[in-house]
């Protein structure tokens, strides 16, 4: 029998309305449960990544429906028994033990259940269809004291429900159906602990659509509203047109010689880059000119590509009178130029992180991941738009970039190359548990 697909996160690529924040789990205590809204029956498919968090003196219900009189459900673990179960109208079977604080990936169809790839049920069941619907966190009073990651609903093959953990704009933690676009909150007391997913990977909202870059003619900008100063970090990744123009990339300042921190290119006769930071004399670049470009600047110090050059004096504290704009600085002196990427820290906390979007009208924005709002032209024509080719060209047609693979601890990829005392490694990685008395290898290769 083959295994269905469930290696990904179920709606990972799936985005939030404004003004949600997306998370990486809802977890209950104990006392807090969504319902579905979803009827189960023989045709019914259901994918949940979960996790138990600690042991509920009844048995565990992470979702289904009981006594229905059918009963459609899956319990995490049978306090009798000490191992999970899938209860079946015709029939019940164990599905082994499921620890505390260990991710599972689970998928039910027809009477047979996987979890973590692994067929672990194989049963036929007869036709049915529950009256009550669906739960989650809660099997009636059997409750669930664990983490839910995704949630969704099929019926041959149709989603019905499709649950993203999530902040609503109020901050309240809710289930998104991203089916209905709807928010499912908990109908029992206290509430839902969760985890919000950061900045640097949240999502735009479900009816922008991401390109590749926006593209100034030189006739408008975008405010950040935010002040820079000697704490500040900026990156950004951007490609200056050619032609002949000085302009800055982006900056802020009251004084050119007392707060300022900016990007100046200057095409027109010297074909060079300077960055300034509070009273110091211009970091000088005459390289990087013309191609996509990723920039890192601080007072201390600015990265272009692979040069880093530093200031003569960094001990100075200043914070810019002006909020930055990108494209400009101080409404003025407009640079020609793409902008892939750009974002603010402070202190190693980001201020703002900005993707270019198209919006629901599609308009061109960036859209900012930190306080979840769109970003739009000032002044002049509105902004060009295009894809990223350089990124494009790195898949082949049909493939699609994810953000990350991730290893629930059975899964692993031959890369095919030996390394060496003149190899180098570079991954960008984050552990989601610890196993307890074992090493975990990020990569390895031996003997």
């Amino acid at each position: 029998m083959s295994i269905p697909r469930i290696g990904d996160r179920m709606g990972a690529n799936e985005g939030l309305p404004l003004g949600y924040r997306r998370c990486e789990y809802l977890e209950s205590t104990g006392t807090q449960w969504i319902d579905t809204g979803i009827k189960l029956s023989n045709e019914s498919e259901v994918r949940c990544e979960f996790s138990r968090e600690a042991t509920y003196s009844n048995s565990e219900g992470v979702w289904g429906v009981y006594n229905d009189p059918l009963i459609c459900a899956f319990f995490s673990n049978i306090v009798s028994l000490g191992v999970g179960r899938i209860w079946l109208p015709d029939a019940s079977a164990s599905i082994g033990v499921i620890n505390i604080g260990e991710r599972y990936n689970s998928y039910y169809q027809n009477g047979s259940f996987w979890l973590n790839g692994e067929l672990a049920v194989n049963r036929q069941v007869s036709p049915f269809e529950t009256t009550a619907t669906a739960s989650i966190f809660s099997v009636v009073h059997f409750r669930f004291l664990g983490r839910i990651y995704s949630f969704s609903i099929s019926r041959n093959g149709q989603l019905q429900c499709n649950l993203v953990p999530a902040l609503d704009p109020n901050n309240r933690p809710c289930m998104f159906d991203t089916v209905t676009s709807t928010p499912l909150y908990n109908q029992g007391t206290g509430e839902f602990l969760y985890k919000a997913i950061s900045p640097e990977t949240a999502y735009i909202p479900a009816n922008f659509t991401r390109v590749g870059y926006l593209e100034s003619n030189g006739t408008q900008y975008i405010d950040t509203g935010i002040k820079l100063s000697n704490e500040s970090e900026v990156r950004c990744e951007y490609e200056l047109q050619q032609g002949t123009f000085t302009g800055y990339l982006y900056g802020a300042c009251t004084s050119h010689s007392v707060d300022d921190f900016s990007f100046l290119a200057s095409l027109e006769n010297t074909n060079t880059i300077h960055c300034y930071a509070g009273t110091e004399r211009p970091v000088t670049f005459s390289e990087k000119m013309i191609g996509k470009v990723s920039i890192v600047q601080t007072a201390k110090n600015v990265q272009l590509g692979d040069n880093v050059k530093s200031y003569s004096k960094q001990e100075e504290t200043f914070i810019s009178g002006r909020t930055a704009t990108i494209w400009c600085k101080n409404t003025a002196h407009f640079a020609k130029a793409r902008i892939y990427s750009f974002s603010i820290s402070r202190n190693g906390q980001l201020q703002c992180n900005l993707i270019p979007c198209l919006d629901g009208d599609n308009v061109p924005c960036m859209y900012d991941t930190v306080s979840q709002t769109a970003l739009y032209k000032v002044g002049g024509d509105q902004f060009l738009y295009g894809e990223d080719e350089e990124a494009s060209k790195k898949l082949p047609a049909g493939y699609t970039k994810m953000n990350y693979l991730e290893s629930t601890g059975t899964q692993w990829i031959d890369t095919g190359i030996k390394l060496s005392d003149e190899s180098e490694v570079k991954c960008e990685y984050e552990f989601i548990k610890e196993i307890e008395g074992a090493n975990q290898y990020l990569f390895d290769a031996q003997m």
